[in-house]
């Protein structure tokens, strides 16, 4: 996801956390935007908040985790699911096959530039 302001303030940071299941399923996506000036949250602090607000949404967080993960990781209308044990968020290919759906997992590189 792209930010961008319309003032002269400039981005300084954005932070993404995934909150995700035992299985790997994302149940929730936190992402952070802080502006120039602003107070940088921590990387506990931006976790701490995305189970915060899954439990708000009526999540049974004791039963959940979360990752940080690269902002800018997520491409629209992708699918994605946490390896639970190496703690990374993986791309799914859908790609129908003879009438299958095919899920390979497709590792997704958390160490993407910042702009």
């Amino acid at each position: 996801m792209r930010y961008s302001t319309t003032a002269k303030t400039k981005i300084s940071s954005m932070k993404c956390c995934v909150v995700f299941d035992s299985k790997g399923n994302i149940q929730h996506v936190h992402r952070v935007v802080t502006l120039e000036g602003a107070p940088q949250a921590s990387d506990r602090d931006v976790a701490q908040r995305a189970l915060s607000l899954a439990k708000e949404r009526g999540l049974d967080t004791s039963k959940l985790d979360v990752v940080s993960v690269d902002p800018n990781l997520f491409e629209p209308n992708a699918e994605y699911r946490v390896d639970v044990k190496k703690k990374s968020v993986v791309r799914v290919d859908s790609s129908p096959s003879k009438g299958k759906v095919s899920r390979k997992k497709k590792p997704v590189s958390s160490s993407r530039k910042k702009r």
